[in-house]
């Protein structure tokens, strides 16, 4: 049986059941992790598969020995005691059925107050029990009536553990929107498959509202990728599925920040590199067969050497002789230094075409085959082109750079075919 492994909404391994079991004990897998296999309608806990028929979602403490403060105080070790709690627990008609009087006998056999030494422990074997219950993705009125009574047993106050299945619910809500929108499957199946999620947990509206928007966010970003990278094409089938999702939840993509910005980006920069380009009027002369795509405004830049500061050396004595007239002993010479810098050439108008690219200013007219183009620079702001002979531009561009650039390296490519 291949059983799928995720990790942080992303699925990092496929093994089989005793593969799994080996990883997990060697640390490679993890008790956050997440499991899947075929028949199975939901994620679930890790640590679930490999206690399908235990009673108890945890493991019985390894008793070890009283240290010098124990065998002072006359009680047993921490582990120990927390142990012998376990098999109370496992001989119990129900979970977390413990009765008082067995609770103060434990009390007594240990020396201490076991509940509240073990505090610590007992909150991580609540979470236990609340992943267990999560483990079919759905917590019914009868499953709280059991997490409370366990809680009451743990000595874990009803309000509090009623805080925390609440937020382990809205982890678990998180964690399966996300695996779900990432599945390959049609948009509407993923919307219905989180609405039943969602209508299984008890959680208010605006509680998974909430819960929606950060996950919904990272998914954007991982279909988009980098916010600067230059490799962020997103496919109109990717855009409209992440804007089906919303206007189903009713979920205000204005809400987030550039996200509409960053979606229309996507869909311009794949349009760019894979879709069908269409002809624009840039008011050029363009000669037999050649079609414009692009244009925009631009700043033209270029390369030049220049003077970045002035030293100068060597002794030197002025002895005045009479008013106006001087004598200078020794010599007196300075050394200049330059460097290479961006110095901006002219403001004008640039525009891609299927043979040239074309810059029109009020000072400078340029043209580069694309042909010739041997090598492009793409920055958060613009491009630089570099041609073998010539001048090698940098373009300044107001809108989104990327555009250009993968439209430049896509007919350049073709332009060189």
């Amino acid at each position: 049986m291949d059983i799928s492994i995720a990790r942080d909404g992303a699925i990092i391994d496929q093994v089989d059941l005793e593969e799994a079991r080996q990883k997990f004990r060697a640390g490679e897998l993890r008790e956050a992790d997440w499991y899947w296999h075929a028949g199975m309608t939901h994620w679930r806990p890790l640590p679930l598969l490999f206690a399908e028929n235990a009673k108890l979602p945890f493991a019985r403490p390894v008793p070890e020995a009283p240290n010098l403060l124990d065998r002072l105080l006359g009680r047993k070790s921490k582990s120990a005691c927390l142990a012998l709690y376990w098999d109370l627990l496992a001989v119990a008609p129900d979970h977390g059925a413990v009765a008082a009087a067995d609770l103060e006998a434990l009390d007594a056999t240990c020396g201490t107050e076991v509940r509240q030494r073990g505090a610590d422990t007992l909150k991580t074997w609540y979470e236990a029990y609340v992943a267990m219950v999560l483990a079919d993705g759905a917590v019914t009125g009868s499953e709280q009536t059991l997490l409370l009574r366990v809680a009451a047993a743990f000595g874990i106050p009803a309000a509090r553990a009623t805080s925390d299945l609440k937020a382990a619910c809205i982890r678990y809500h998180a964690s399966q929107v996300e695996l779900t929108l990432k599945a390959d499957r049609p948009v509407l199946e993923i919307i219905e498959h989180i609405r039943q999620l969602e209508a299984r947990l008890g959680l208010t509206e605006d509680e998974l509202a909430a819960s929606r928007g950060p996950v919904f966010s990272r998914h954007i970003d991982f279909l988009i990728g980098d916010k600067e990278s230059l490799a962020a094409p997103v496919a109109p089938a990717a855009a409209r599925a992440i804007r089906d999702y919303a206007d189903a939840f009713k979920f205000n993509l204005d809400n987030f920040p550039g996200v509409n910005e960053r979606l229309t980006k996507g869909e311009a920069r794949w349009r760019a590199e894979f879709g069908e380009l269409v002809e624009v009027d840039a008011g050029l002369m363009l000669v037999k067969g050649e079609v414009c795509y692009w244009t925009s405004d631009a700043e033209l830049l270029q390369m030049k050497r220049v003077t970045v500061g002035l030293t100068y050396g060597g002794p030197s004595l002025r002895i005045p002789i009479m008013k106006g007239l001087s004598w200078r002993m020794g010599s007196y010479r300075g050394m200049r230094h330059t460097a290479d810098q961006l110095v901006s050439i002219d403001h004008g108008q640039v525009a891609i075409t299927n043979q040239r690219i074309i810059f029109n200013g009020p000072l400078k007219n340029l043209v580069i085959k694309l042909g010739r183009i041997i090598d492009l620079a793409g920055y958060k702001d613009g491009f630089t082109v570099d041609q073998p002979t010539g001048i090698s531009p940098t373009f300044i561009i107001p809108g989104d750079p990327v555009v250009p650039f993968r439209l430049i390296t896509r007919l350049s490519r073709e332009a060189q075919e």
